[in-house]
C-alpha cells in the first residue's frame, strides 16, 4: 500500500470517544440524605427480629431442602417464623 493511501482506515483514539448525544448532563451523585434519614448518614440500622431469624434459619432450611428454590425456601422459613419464640406476635412468644 501507498503512504498516501487516503482509503485506509484511521488508527483507533487511546481513549474511546464517547458521542456528546450519549453523554449524561445529569449525572449528579446523591448527597442529600434520603426522606426520614435526618443526619443518620453512616449508621446501621438495628437489624429486626425477622431479619435476624431469617438470616440465620434460611441457610438450614436450604440446607435441608437442597431442591427447593430460593423463594420456596424462604416461604417455608417465613412460615417457621409464624410459630417461633423469637416472633413477639406469635402464640408460642406469650
Amino acid at each position: 500500500m501507498a503512504r498516501g493511501n487516503k482509503l485506509a482506515a484511521p488508527a483507533a483514539p487511546a481513549v474511546p470517544v464517547i458521542p456528546k448525544s450519549a453523554k449524561s448532563s445529569k449525572v449528579v451523585k446523591n448527597t442529600k440524605p434520603s426522606k426520614g434519614t435526618k443526619g443518620t448518614a453512616g449508621i446501621v440500622k438495628k437489624m429486626s427480629p425477622y431479619n435476624k431469624f431469617m438470616k440465620v434459619h434460611l441457610p438450614l432450611f436450604k440446607a435441608k431442602n437442597p431442591g427447593l428454590s430460593h423463594k420456596e425456601a424462604f416461604v417455608g422459613v417465613a412460615k417457621e417464623w409464624a410459630k417461633a419464640p423469637e416472633n413477639p406476635k406469635s402464640v408460642a412468644a406469650k
